[in-house]
C-alpha cells in the first residue's frame, strides 16, 4: 500500500509539472484547466474573491485584443486589490525584471520559493496601475499572497493613492501601521524609521543630495550621516514614501549606528596630530590638516617599510610615503582615535613629510601639482565615493562644478577647492556647450556675469 501512495505521489507532482509548463508557456487553450467542471468552479467563485488574492487570466477582452497580444503573452497572473460592481480590479504581473527606475519604484517581488508549486519563477507586480478583469477573462484561482506580501501590497497603494495613481477606480487605503524600515515623509523631510518600541519611533534623517554614507531602495538613492538620529513621540502628520525590503541594509546601519554610540568619544576627540582608525576596513591615518568640514588625511602603516618615511606618535612609529592623502568629512563617525601627537611630534611630522617629498617628486609630479582645471574637464574627488563632477568655472583655487550624474536633472551648482580633486576626462565642447545651454540662465551667485559672458562668447551661446 505504502508502495503504491509514492508512485500516486509521483504521479501527481509529475501532472503538477506538466500543469505549470502549460499554463506559463500556451496561449491559454490549455485541454489541462478547460474541462467544464473547472470553469464551473471559478465561476462559482468569482464573487469570493478577495484581496490579495492570486489569479490567472486572460490579458485580452475580445478576438481583436487577443491578436494583438503575442503568443505565450495571452494569459498570465494578477493580483486582486479590490473590486467594482462587476469586476475585480487587479494589479498586473510579469516574471519580466523590472530594469527602468520608473518601474521598480512601483514593483513588489513575489519570491517563487515562498509559493510552492503555484510560481514556477520570480513574479513581479505593477502597482503603477489598476486592471479591470471580467469574470470571463478569470482562468483560475492560484493562491494568496503570504503575509509578508500582502503587507508590502497594503504600503504600495497607501503610497499609490498618495501619488494619485488610482483616480477614479474607487480603491481605497489600506490598514498601514508605521514600523521599522518604512520611509516616511514627515514636513517635507525624509526618515528611515530603524525602531518602534513604545510608541516611540527612532528616525534616521535622510537626504537625495548628499551625506557620508547611501542605500538605494527601487533605484533612488538615499544619504545619511550615521550621528543624526531622531525620536518622534508620534508619527500623525507623517506619510508612507516607501520601505526598506534588503534586511541587509538595515543590519548596516545598526551596526553604524552601534559602533558610533561605542566609540562616541574617541570619534568626538579627533583633531590634527591624531591617528585615526576607519572602523570598518582597519586601515589607519595621520590627521594633518582641516579645510571647512573637513579633515586631511593620509594613509600610514605601522608595518616596517624602508621605501617609506618614518614618524613616531606616543613612541609608536609609522611609516608613509604621504601620496595616499584623502578628505573625510568631520561627521564621518567610521573613524576613531588611536593616538594623539604631542606638539613637538607634530612639528617632526612636518618636517619628515617635508623632506619626504622633496626627495621623492618626479618631474612629472612637478608638473602634475601645477595643472589648472579647465572648464568642461571631468574630475573626481579624493573623497572614498570619488564623486564626479564636471567643472563649469576652473583655472582658479575654488572650481565651480556640477555633479556628472546629474547633467540630465535638476541639478544645482557647488564649489570645491583644487585639491580636493584630480582630472578623470574631459567633456568635447558640444556635450559642455550643451551643459551651458541649460545652466547660463541660473549661475546666481557662484559665477560672475563677466566670467559666464566670456563663457557665452567661447562658445557661441
Amino acid at each position: 500500500m505504502g508502495c503504491v501512495m509514492e508512485i500516486w505521489k509521483v504521479i501527481v507532482n509529475k501532472f503538477k509539472s506538466l500543469f505549470l509548463i502549460s499554463r506559463n508557456r500556451s496561449d491559454f487553450d490549455f485541454k489541462l484547466v478547460s474541462n467544464v467542471e473547472t470553469i464551473r468552479e471559478n465561476n462559482k467563485s468569482f464573487l469570493d474573491i478577495d484581496y490579495g488574492t492570486i489569479i490567472w487570466a486572460k490579458r485580452y477582452n475580445n478576438e481583436v485584443e487577443k491578436e494583438k497580444i503575442p503568443e505565450g503573452h495571452r494569459c498570465g497572473p494578477f493580483i486582486v486589490v479590490g473590486r467594482d460592481k462587476e469586476n475585480l480590479l487587479c494589479f498586473y504581473a510579469t516574471g519580466r525584471v523590472p530594469e527602468e527606475v520608473f518601474f521598480k519604484q512601483d514593483t513588489i517581488l513575489l519570491d517563487a520559493s515562498m509559493y510552492g508549486d503555484f510560481l514556477d519563477k520570480n513574479t513581479y507586480i505593477r502597482t503603477n496601475k489598476i486592471i479591470s478583469i471580467s469574470e470571463n477573462q478569470l482562468v483560475e484561482v492560484i493562491d494568496s499572497l503570504t503575509l509578508i506580501d500582502r503587507k508590502k501590497l497594503n504600503k504600495k497603494i497607501s503610497v499609490g493613492l498618495r501619488k494619485c495613481l488610482y483616480f477614479e477606480t474607487g480603491l481605497e487605503n489600506t490598514d498601514v501601521h508605521f514600523e521599522t524600515t518604512d520611509i516616511i515623509n514627515l514636513k517635507g523631510r525624509f526618515y528611515l524609521i530603524v525602531n518602534c518600541k513604545e510608541k516611540k519611533f527612532d528616525c534616521l534623517p535622510l537626504s537625495t543630495q548628499n551625506g557620508n554614507y547611501v542605500f538605494s531602495v527601487d533605484g533612488v538613492d538615499y544619504y545619511y550621516d550615521i550621528d543624526n538620529f531622531i525620536t518622534f513621540d508620534n508619527l500623525d502628520s507623517a506619510y508612507l514614501v516607501n520601505f526598506v525590503t534588503d534586511l541587509k541594509t538595515m543590519n548596516i546601519i545598526k551596526v553604524r549606528r552601534k559602533n558610533y554610540l561605542e566609540n562616541l568619544d574617541k570619534y568626538k576627540n579627533v583633531k590634527i596630530g591624531c591617528i585615526i582608525k576607519n572602523i570598518e576596513d582597519e586601515k589607519t591615518y595621520y590627521v594633518y590638516g582641516e579645510e571647512g568640514d573637513k579633515w586631511l588625511i593620509v594613509k600610514v602603516d605601522s608595518l616596517c617599510n624602508e621605501q617609506m618615511a618614518s614618524f613616531k606618535i606616543e613612541e609608536n612609529e609609522f611609516y608613509s610615503d604621504f601620496r595616499s592623502n584623502c578628505m573625510i568629512s568631520k561627521k564621518d563617525t567610521n573613524y576613531v582615535v588611536l593616538f594623539v601627537a604631542n606638539a613637538k611630534e607634530t612639528e617632526e611630522f612636518r618636517k619628515i613629510k617635508k623632506a619626504y617629498l622633496k626627495s621623492h617628486t618626479t618631474r612629472e609630479g612637478k608638473k602634475q601639482r601645477k595643472y589648472k582645471f579647465d572648464s568642461g574637464v571631468i574630475v573626481k574627488t579624493k573623497f572614498f565615493d570619488e564623486k564626479e563632477y564636471v567643472i563649469i568655472i576652473g583655472n582658479q583655487d575654488d572650481v565651480v562644478v556640477v555633479l556628472k550624474d546629474q547633467i540630465n536633472e535638476d541639478f544645482c551648482l557647488e564649489v570645491l577647492p583644487v585639491n580636493s580633486i584630480y582630472k578623470s576626462g574631459k567633456m568635447n565642447d558640444m556635450q559642455f556647450r550643451d551643459l551651458l545651454m541649460k545652466i547660463k540662465e541660473g549661475y546666481k551667485g557662484l559665477i560672475s556675469r563677466e566670467r559666464m559672458n566670456l563663457l557665452k562668447k567661447k562658445y557661441d551661446l
